[in-house]
């Protein structure tokens, strides 16, 4: 599966850059100059540590973005969203034993984007763009055996978002987006289960990962110049093993722990007001 989405993602990113250079013209008919957004999200999350545990469950939320177009064309986006939710823990204890619980989890992802507007025909827009991206979750396992752990990833996002007409007072436009994996952290506070021991920071250099994501918006001009738009979501994270971390219990070194290779797949729907 993941294989064919990332395959399909990358295709349409490479045919949109393509095809763009023939169709272009100066005319950017759907930029405001400045627009601001608030809104809510919801979407279900699955993280899955293949063979080793599996968190699912939807997570709830709220976003706000920013997007500038220059008189140059040029396009400066940032945004920020905040979730979280209970999900459903099903993995196993140390020894073998099946374990099932509950987690109380929290998500929060910035992002800076700077793009080039490009009209096409006088009422398309496309634009490539590319930024920074940080993502943090927080996961607390709810039991005697668990503990939290929380995941940094830095990022570099590289998509193509476009834009057109649909009908009358509603546009709609689709985001495809490759994310490049820069840089991460895993801190397992492993001394929320047992105080003897330490709690390991485990590294994940440049490229140990990647992400991929796809977007569809579809937004209906209100009375003043606001509008309303409604976006159905889905990412994916597939991500390596992280480097090897010493454990210690009492100060003595006891063994080696690692961050298994995962995934993460989420889907959902966002609803915001804009102005």
């Amino acid at each position: 599966m993941k294989k064919t989405f990332t395959g399909c993602l990358l295709s349409m990113i490479f045919l949109i850059s393509m095809l763009t250079p023939a169709l272009a013209d100066t005319q950017t008919p759907l930029t405001d100059r400045h627009r601001f957004g608030v809104g809510l999200k919801t979407h279900y999350f699955d993280y899955k540590e293949p063979g080793i545990m599996e968190e699912t469950g939807f997570m709830y939320g709220v976003v706000g973005h920013y997007t500038h177009h220059t008189a140059y064309n040029v396009m400066v986006h940032a945004s920020v969203e905040y979730s979280m939710g209970s999900l459903d823990y099903d993995g196993h204890l140390q020894d073998g034993t099946p374990f099932e619980t509950d987690t109380d989890d929290w998500l929060v992802e910035c992002r800076g984007l700077i793009g080039y507007d490009i009209g096409i025909k006088g009422r398309y827009l496309i634009t490539p763009y590319t930024g920074v991206g940080y993502r943090y979750w927080n996961d607390v396992i709810s039991s005697a055996y668990g503990y939290e752990r929380e995941i940094h990833y830095w990022y570099a996002p590289i998509g193509v978002k476009t834009a057109g007409p649909l009908a009358e007072k509603w546009t709609w436009g689709l985001t495809a987006e490759y994310d490049l994996f820069c840089r991460g952290t895993v801190k397992s506070h492993v001394s929320d289960a047992d105080p003897a021991y330490n709690d390991p920071s485990l590294d994940q250099d440049f490229g140990e990962g990647y992400g991929v994501r796809c977007s569809l918006m579809f937004e209906r001009a209100l009375a003043g110049g606001a509008s309303i738009s409604i976006e159905p979501f889905i990412s994916y994270w597939d991500m390596q093993r992280s480097e090897v971390g010493d454990l210690y219990s009492n100060g003595a070194p006891i063994g080696h722990v690692v961050e298994p290779e995962n995934e993460t797949l989420s889907y959902g729907l966002s609803i915001s007001l804009n102005r």
